[in-house]
């Protein structure tokens, strides 16, 4: 109904103010990185909430988070989701890329 399609919204508004790194979404020394995370674990994988191109964007910063951010601040932030939450973001931070079609993928035989 149309309380999903506005929440689509909310949600493609959200991740990208996290994607351009927005201070005020992400907070002073990425203090927020755990309520971002909670949305995040909350929101991935439900088509309900995000449409596949928003869900893509979500994995993609997940895997940025796991690369440049210090390990004792996303252990932290860790700590404070819910088991669901965690699995969800587990999961989406295992998935490939998609392949867009601006990067074919090299066939090995």
């Amino acid at each position: 109904g149309g309380d999903n399609i506005e929440a689509r919204i909310v949600h493609k508004n959200f991740v990208e103010l996290v994607a351009q790194n927005n201070p005020v979404i992400v907070g002073q020394n990425h203090a927020n990185i755990p309520f971002i995370l909670k949305v995040f674990g909350q929101i991935v994988d439900n088509q309900d909430y995000v449409t596949d191109d928003v869900n893509a964007k979500i994995c993609q910063l997940l895997r940025q988070m796991q690369a440049q951010l210090p390990p004792a601040m996303l252990q932290q932030a860790w700590s404070m989701l819910s088991q669901q939450e965690r699995t969800a973001l587990q999961t989406a931070a295992s998935k490939q890329p998609a392949t867009s079609p601006l990067s074919p993928q090299v066939k090995t035989q």
